[in-house]
């Protein structure tokens, strides 16, 4: 994904073919989130 928008786009597309750290973490928390969920339905 380029990017539109803050400093990434003053560097000329290398971040291309990076993670994204943030969403990486947002996945990580999620994921752990509803394995949570899960154990707690069940039982």
């Amino acid at each position: 994904m380029e990017a539109v928008k803050g400093r990434a786009t003053y560097q000329a597309n290398k971040g291309l073919g990076h993670l994204d750290p943030g969403a990486v973490t947002m996945s990580y928390q999620i994921g752990t989130l509803m394995n949570c969920i899960k154990e707690k339905i069940n039982f």
